[in-house]
């Protein structure tokens, strides 16, 4: 696994646009439990929605960096993070974005 950062047993990885991680999302955003705190139980994410959600985010169509949380291998969470202007217009500040 190609890890962003990695310290121990936790890593952090970015998302590709492959089949495992566009259905490792939908299978997220479709738990009762995640959706509760995100987007709201009556919201879920399909297959079909998460391709469209994130697909542009993956193939460099916008600025924001999918990634997931890894321990022991296994991934646990969902971050992205994104650039952000600072007071002087500069694009060096970032904004994170972490969803279980």
């Amino acid at each position: 696994m190609d890890a962003l950062i990695r310290n121990e047993d936790v890593a952090l990885r970015l998302m590709q646009d492959d089949t495992a991680d566009y259905e490792l999302m939908a299978k997220w955003l479709s738990d009762p439990r995640v959706l509760e705190f995100y987007e709201g139980r009556d919201n879920p994410f399909p297959f079909a929605r998460v391709i469209a959600e994130y697909s542009p985010r993956l193939l460099c169509s916008q600025s924001v960096t999918p990634c997931f949380l890894i321990y022991d291998e296994r991934p646990i969470g969902y971050m992205q993070f994104c650039p952000i202007a600072s007071e002087e217009g500069r694009r060096d500040s970032w904004l994170m974005r972490a969803t279980p």
